[in-house]
């Protein structure tokens, strides 16, 4: 029943709801597989006396094993992308770049997001551990929780610069490095919205229930929450998740509510309160099962319904944000907020089935100890995630996030995103995952002028958007082919008709480029108000200009013999 409910969303005829199924098997996998292997590494640096003795040093060595995780990020995603360690050198240019840069961009974006959730939970296990020394002091959790943002954000500035230094190392940023960077940098900020956002659930659940969790986030069975508490921290979770999803539509209605959230503690504001969310979601519910005799340590067979019921109820839920999105009420702001919840619901379903699978594996590695002493069960355990992370792996690269690049999942990532590399000098913009070289454009429109082609309203939509360092787009051939019929008309007065056309043309163009800027402000494009202003003024100007040169053209008539 499960397998068929899954193929019949996948296959629904809403597009948006196969989009959002995708989405959320995307997201289940990756955080189902990141888990699984983080527990089994952690269970053989426990049986190995690593992880220490005394809770002081348990949570310096695990401090340690975060910042660990941390360095190891950086350098394999950097080896992924190609930007160290690869003897195949990127082609130059042409379609063969293209499929490389395509290959590099899938290859990191599935291992960086399964290591990204192992630093998460790394650094989740080492903050929390630190927690257990206050485990009876609500303010110093709270404390916690601050110096956690800050000793995470200080790693987050390092390690960019470092990126940042890597990169331009050769007075360049390639495609591949650029990728790199891009990639990880939203993995630090995904990393420090699992760490804080555990950290404030935990602290939350302390309060309400007066016994501070595990690290794993684990209440003994008498000190679970009852009804009347697990509905208060579902109801905390929904406000947070509330707030994140205003701030998603907001932040390109209010430009100072923008130019806040583009901060790093901006992200964070805006990120934390959807893993709270989760958080809220997994640990709420998972006390009503545990009072319901469901999902208690150990019991397999109770966890597998638990996470049959979780994966229920985030499935459910798409149909309720689909006909939200559907709306003619709500724009495309509101659509990328649905998007973010969607996201959240597969990391609820991954962590339920993590759950219900560490159990079954470790009552798996106590049977096979039993019949062969010499394998311990730390071994066998992470033997087995090694196992099923090489099965789930490829299914994920190979099949799902090919599937979720068809379906546009990732557009928002890519539009209008700009590329610096060897391009000879010339400025690319990537549009839609496309390359445009804007000088060619230019030239191409320079000569349609000269030539007297017909300059229908169609001219305005091939102009070229390039994408400067702010990623701001400009009309910037405008003034190139103003400029060149100017020059035509000046050297020759029978094309003063001509230069007359061109001046309806820039109306026209100036049509379009308004038409472009509410288009584009409805599909989320960085544009800023000062930016679209100097567009127009520079529309305006163009059109004034090829006016006056008119009124020269017809003085310079006049005066002609006979004229």
């Amino acid at each position: 029943g499960f397998i068929g409910s899954v193929l019949y969303l996948i296959n629904h005829r809403d597009e948006d709801i196969v989009k959002y199924t995708w989405q959320v098997i995307s997201a289940t996998i990756s955080i189902f597989v990141a888990v699984l292997l983080f527990q089994a590494i952690e269970g053989v640096v426990k049986y190995l006396g690593m992880a220490g003795e005394t809770l002081f040093v348990q949570t310096i060595l695990s401090m340690f094993r975060s910042l660990g995780w941390f360095v190891f990020l950086q350098f394999f995603i950097a080896y992924i992308a190609r930007v160290f360690g690869s003897s195949t050198p990127l082609p130059e240019e042409g379609e063969a770049r293209k499929e490389v840069l395509e290959e590099i961009e899938r290859d990191v974006k599935s291992w960086a997001v399964v290591l990204g959730h192992m630093t998460g939970f790394s650094s989740i296990k080492a903050w929390c551990t630190l927690q257990q020394a206050y485990k009876d002091d609500f303010v110093a959790s709270c404390a916690i929780i601050v110096m956690a943002a800050v000793t995470m954000w200080v790693i987050s500035k390092a390690t960019d610069a470092c990126r940042h230094y890597v990169a331009h190392r050769d007075g360049r940023l390639d495609e591949n490095e650029k990728i790199w960077d891009e990639e990880v940098e939203e993995l630090m900020a995904d990393v420090t919205g699992l760490t804080i956002s555990f950290l404030v659930v935990q602290t939350l659940r302390f309060k309400i229930a007066g016994f501070m969790p595990s690290p794993e986030g684990d209440l003994p069975p008498d000190e679970e929450l009852n009804g009347a508490e697990s509905r208060l921290l579902f109801l905390i979770g929904l406000i947070f998740a509330v707030y994140s999803f205003s701030t998603v539509v907001l932040r390109h209605r209010v430009p100072l509510f923008e130019r806040y959230l583009k901060s790093h503690f901006g992200r964070l504001f805006a990120i934390v309160p959807n893993f709270i969310f989760a958080w809220a979601f997994i640990f709420s519910i998972g006390s009503v099962l545990v009072r319901m005799g469901l999902a208690t340590e150990g019991d397999c067979l109770g966890r597998v319904i638990a996470a049959l019921l979780m994966t229920a109820l985030c499935l459910g839920c798409i149909f309720i944000l689909d006909p939200i999105a559907d709306s003619d009420a709500t724009d495309h702001h509101v659509d990328k907020g649905i998007v973010e919840m969607v996201e959240m619901l597969g990391v609820i379903i991954g962590i339920s089935w993590e759950k219900s699978f560490d159990a079954a594996v470790d009552d798996i590695a106590i049977k096979v100890h039993e019949v062969n002493h010499y394998i311990m069960p730390p071994f066998t355990e992470l033997a087995m995630a090694l196992v099923l992370a090489s099965i789930m792996m490829p299914v994920w690269r190979f099949f799902v996030l090919p599937k979720l690049f068809e379906l546009g999942a990732y557009d928002d990532h890519e539009e209008g995103s700009h590329v610096a590399g060897p391009h000879d000098g010339k400025e690319v913009a990537y549009l839609h995952g496309k390359s445009v070289d804007a000088s060619s454009r230019v030239k191409d429109e320079v000569k349609r002028l000269a030539s007297g082609e017909d300059h229908s309203l169609e001219t305005g939509l091939r102009l070229p958007l390039v994408s400067n360092e702010r990623g701001l787009g400009s009309f910037s051939g405008l003034d190139q082919v103003h400029q060149a019929s100017v020059d035509s008309v000046e050297r020759d007065e029978l094309q003063k008709q001509q230069l007359a056309l061109h001046a309806e043309e820039i109306e026209d163009l100036k049509r379009q480029l308004e038409a472009e800027q509410r288009q584009n402000r409805e599909q989320g494009s960085m544009y800023s108000r000062e930016r679209e202003e100097d567009l127009s003024m520079q529309a305006q100007k163009s059109m004034a200009e090829a006016s006056a040169a008119v009124q020269r053209a017809e003085r310079a008539e006049e005066r002609l013999p006979g004229g």
